[in-house]
């Protein structure tokens, strides 16, 4: 029997658990990121304590997806700035990619981005193994920026999901 797979905004209470698997993804599904680089992420930019202020200040959302009380997959991302989304974290657990996950987090978020205003969707990634993935999705390939973050090449996508509509994005 397949496993029951609910997708939803983390809240605070929850933090804990998406950030065990933040880690867990990050350590083992990012080979191109050193040790160190990861570290760093871990412990600094992106701790728990940076994704709960983050939440609390509503600067940014994290969309999880969940089996048996446990997440397995995430997608954080930037609030609507001018109608824009960003989300620099897309991440799925070993064991549980290849099972359209992936596309339920970016499904979720678009619906979300559309609520919030959003016309657009960004996302980059170090790794064009994932470009496909991507490309179904409905995104389109902008191309590559050669050692951008952290020194690394990456590779940019962008999804028009509405029109753009100042009522809706300076409000």
């Amino acid at each position: 029997m397949a496993r029951q797979i609910r997708i939803r905004e983390l809240t605070l209470k929850d933090i804990d658990k998406f950030f065990d698997s933040f880690k867990e993804v990050l350590r083992k599904d990012f080979p191109y990121y050193s040790k160190r680089l990861r570290d760093y992420f871990i412990n600094k930019d992106y701790s728990k304590k940076v994704f709960a202020k983050n939440l609390k200040e509503k600067k940014r959302a994290i969309f999880v997806a969940w089996t048996r009380g446990k997440v397995v997959g995430f997608l954080v991302v930037n609030r609507p700035y001018g109608g824009v989304s960003f989300a620099p974290w897309l991440g799925v657990e070993k064991d549980f990619q290849r099972k359209g996950i992936g596309r339920k987090l970016m499904a979720f978020w678009e619906e979300w981005a559309k609520k919030k205003g959003a016309h657009s969707l960004l996302i980059s990634t170090s790794d064009n193994r994932n470009k496909d993935f991507y490309l179904k999705c409905g995104f389109k390939y902008f191309g590559t920026e050669g050692k951008t973050w952290f020194g690394l090449k990456h590779h940019s996508f962008g999804k028009l999901i509405a029109e753009p509509d100042e009522d809706k994005f300076l409000k």
